[in-house]
Formats: structure tokens, C-alpha cells, sequence
């Protein structure tokens, strides 16, 4: 309860200074410059927020990140970045291979109308929702929601991918489960979702890239929490769920958690 009183005035910061409306408040994605890069140069990452590509760049407003490190092959290590920067966060890859950085966000409150709150819950695929709130009697009352959110990002280094399908423990995590570099457009890309670690069915999982065109592609989990995306193009794509439950909170009546990871698939960057 202390932790949601403190991040409720960083979460009014957050939605006044992106002016921007309910749902498009939440998905929340990494982009890095580059997603392929070279042992100890610099990687520099922006935040986009929004209902879809290209998104809202936007600062790292302060109160917001709860914990912002990356893993490769030599381990864990925190990510450096300031707040109020358009520049999130900066590291040097130590090791070929994949680093896969994860930005963990502190829990935020927002409260839409029930014609909103419904909208928002079919565009993420949770009619679970929508059903317990009819059955509560609760379908014209707006929809109170305590979001935390978890951003991943994965960098090839010096034209390696060992280590993409590295699991870094966070509460709802996105992992992909094919080899990027050697995808080839019109395959099974294969990713796994997972709630605490273990496998989320029946969960709507959702690709976009914008390349030669926009690409926006969903599916849903499997029985083994995967799901598999014939991707129409090579280039960067990012990849992105939500889960939603009640909440134990005093101060909201949905607790959702919202994961995404981006990454560079099928396209090796020349040397």
C-alpha cells in the first residue's frame, strides 16, 4: 500500500505530460539504437507508448522505472539512465551473443469509463474480463485498473544470437523461442509467454513491424503458453500481451500486467 500511494502521483505525471487517451496509456515498448551492435558500443534506448507503431516517444518521467538491468553470457548488470531523459537508458555490450534488457515498471492506477474500460478490453483480447463483469452486474460501472509493466529488448551482438531465448524472470515475460538471425519471412516464429514463470494459455499475443509496410498481427497461447507468428518481412518487430485479475487492492478493481520484448528478426547487420 505504501509502494501504490507514492508511484499514484508518478502515474498522473505519466498520463498528463503523454496526453494521450485510456488504453493508448498503457502498451509500452523499447526501441534500441542498435537492436544488432558490437562488443563495447554504446546502445542507447528510447520509450514508446501508445495503441500501436510508430507510437510515443516519450522521457523516462521520474518514479517510473522500478528496476532496468540486461543479462548476457557473463551474467546480470543494471542499465544506466536518468530521469527526464529522452535517452532511457545506455549500456556497452561486454560479450557477443544475445544481452536481453528488461525495464520493470512501478505499479500505476488509472480509472476509465465503463464504454472506455470495455473498448480497451476487446482491442487486448480480455473478454474474460468483460464476462466477470457482467456476471458481477458490474458492465455500466468504469473499470478501476492497477498496471504495472514489463518491457524487454534484445540485442544481437557481433552477429550473434546465443542467449535470445534467455528467461530473466519478470512477473509476465515474453520469450522468444526461434533463432532471429536465420529466420527466413513466411516461417513459424515462435514465441512462449509465461505468468511466474509458468506457461499463460489462452492470453492474446500481438506482432508489429513497420517496414516496407505496417504490420499488425495477433494470436492467441497455446495449451503450452506459445503461440507462432508467420512473420511477412525481416526487420524489427516487437511482440506484446496483457493479463488482467482482480485486484486485491483497496484502490482498484483490476490488477493487469502488460509484457513486450523487441528485437531485430531475419536480418543480419553487415560488419
Amino acid at each position: 500500500m505504501m509502494m501504490l500511494r507514492r508511484t499514484l502521483l508518478a502515474s498522473a505525471l505519466t498520463l498528463s505530460a503523454l496526453s494521450i487517451g485510456h488504453a493508448q496509456a498503457h502498451e509500452f515498448w523499447m526501441v534500441p539504437h542498435d537492436a544488432q551492435s558490437h562488443t563495447g558500443a554504446q546502445v542507447l534506448f528510447e520509450l514508446r507508448i501508445g495503441s500501436g507503431l510508430p507510437g510515443k516517444q516519450t522521457p523516462r518521467i521520474p518514479g517510473l522505472v522500478a528496476e532496468f538491468s540486461a543479462r548476457d553470457a557473463q551474467g546480470q548488470f543494471s542499465v544506466s539512465g536518468h530521469d527526464n531523459s529522452l535517452v532511457i537508458g545506455h549500456f556497452k555490450p561486454r560479450s557477443a551473443g544475445a544481452t536481453v534488457v528488461a525495464l520493470q515498471t512501478n505499479p500505476a492506477q488509472i480509472t476509465l469509463s465503463a464504454s472506455e474500460f470495455e473498448t480497451y478490453l476487446r482491442e487486448e483480447g480480455l473478454e474474460k474480463i468483460i464476462q466477470q463483469r457482467q456476471r458481477e452486474g458490474d458492465s455500466d460501472q468504469p473499470g478501476s485498473e492497477l498496471y504495472s509493466r514489463f518491457a524487454k529488448s534484445i540485442v544481437l551482438v557481433d552477429g550473434h544470437s546465443e542467449g535470445f531465448d534467455r528467461n530473466v524472470g519478470l512477473p509476465l515475460e515474453l520469450i522468444p523461442q526461434t533463432e532471429p538471425l536465420q529466420y527466413k519471412p513466411g516461417q513459424q516464429y515462435h514465441l512462449r509467454l509465461l505468468l511466474n514463470g509458468k506457461p499463460l494459455v489462452g492470453t492474446q499475443v500481438k506482432a508489429q513491424s513497420q517496414g516496407k509496410q505496417r504490420y499488425f498481427l495477433k494470436t492467441r497461447t497455446d495449451a503450452h503458453g506459445e503461440v507462432a507468428f508467420a512473420l511477412p518481412e525481416s526487420g524489427f518487430w516487437i511482440f506484446s500481451a496483457e493479463e488482467m485479475t482482480a485486484s486485491q487492492s483497496q484502490d482498484a478493481d483490476w490488477d493487469s500486467q502488460w509484457a513486450s520484448v523487441t528485437m531485430a528478426i531475419g536480418k543480419r547487420k553487415a560488419s
